[in-house]
């Protein structure tokens, strides 16, 4: 079967994105996901994005990753599906639209550059050495004195693979350096590290943001290996609200695979 895709990204993590309204892409499976994503016999990328109907919205996101095939969500892919609908014209500058734990709102700011209201999340909880928290799926994110140092491949999967983790999770490791963040990620699925993860710069965002006082706003810019993130949220009791994240979302390219 022929399968007609975009190729988006979002500072370098990358996603082949598939119009599914008509139920196109057929049976999900790991085999399919994994074969498309395979970057010496697919496609290749990060993971894969439907765009499918849904009621009262513009449409829904289901992502998956490129090594598992889980259906889970991914703050750079927001970005990507809502550039990949107005691509479509779907929507004009401004989305509502359901993703695997929610309602998004997200609006193009300009060309290439979109900012999407996440979920709240819950304040940090320290666990050994760094923090643990859920931006719309579960991140660890540890400080270190420089991120370029770090083995970031072993290092991830020593932690992603630990027993204190069952369910695994994706691991960050930060350094601040004169207001000057930066950030590295090996994300679980992929198994591997990412060019950038918009979840993951939210978990370094509330991170840094865990001893904010009640009520106060705080903005990150936070640089990550395939580019600049942006995150704004707010304190509020033991939550941070109005969570928006900012970033580049660009069309690579577009073609057809055989599935």
């Amino acid at each position: 079967m022929q399968l007609h895709f975009s190729k988006y990204h979002g500072a370098g993590n990358d996603f082949v994105m598939i119009d599914n309204r008509e139920g196109v892409f057929g049976d999900i499976t790991v085999e399919k996901i994994q074969s498309i994503c395979n970057r010496h016999t697919g496609v290749g990328a990060d993971g894969i994005i439907l765009l499918d109907t849904y009621a009262g919205l513009d449409f829904r996101m289901r992502y998956f990753n490129a090594d598992l095939g889980d259906e889970t969500m991914c703050g750079n892919g927001t970005r990507c599906i809502v550039a990949f609908a107005h691509q479509l014209g779907i929507i004009k500058n401004k989305a509502r639209f359901q993703g695997r734990d929610g309602m998004y709102e997200a609006e193009i700011l300009s060309e290439g550059i979109v900012s999407t209201h996440m979920q709240d999340v819950h304040i940090a909880k320290a666990h050994k050495d760094g923090f643990v928290c859920d931006t719309g799926c579960p991140h660890y994110v540890e400080a270190v004195s420089d991120t370029t140092k770090v083995d970031i491949v072993p290092f991830g999967r020593a932690i992603r693979y630990s027993s204190d983790f069952p369910s695994g999770i994706n691991v960050n490791v930060v350094e601040v350096v004169d207001g000057d963040i930066r950030m590295r990620t090996y994300e679980r699925g992929v198994e591997n590290e990412t060019l950038a993860c918009g979840t993951g710069a939210v978990a370094v965002a509330v991170t840094l943001a865990k001893d904010a006082r009640d009520g106060e706003k705080k903005h990150f810019k936070i640089k990550a290996p395939g580019g600049d993130l942006e995150v704004r949220l707010t304190r509020e009791g033991d939550m941070f609200t109005d969570v928006w994240l900012t970033g580049p979302a660009v069309k690579a390219f577009e073609g057809t695979i055989h599935i």
